[in-house]
């Protein structure tokens, strides 16, 4: 399936980043593609890298993929406008 690198913004209830945490996410199919190997490698700049390994056959409301291939996974309580206007 595929490797993402980019990094993953920690932000405060105001919208104020607290953290941003360089991290390589790696996507493999399994089962003829019905179930999702997910390794998220958090590579942080002071303190040791951690793995996260995830696999599943369905998704929930928590994750959202967009059509530039960016996603976002966890709390959806920040609306777009919210964003765009912290981001000002």
């Amino acid at each position: 399936m595929g490797e993402w690198q980019g990094s993953f913004i920690r932000l405060s209830p105001q919208g104020k980043e607290i953290e941003d945490i360089p991290t390589v996410v790696i996507l493999k199919g399994l089962n003829d593609n019905k179930t999702v190997h997910q390794v998220v490698r958090y590579l942080y700049r002071d303190r040791p890298s951690r793995d996260l390994v995830l696999e599943y056959s369905s998704l929930n409301r928590t994750i959202l993929f967009f059509d530039n291939g960016a996603f976002s996974q966890g709390s959806m309580q920040w609306g777009m406008e919210n964003l765009a206007q912290s981001l000002v």
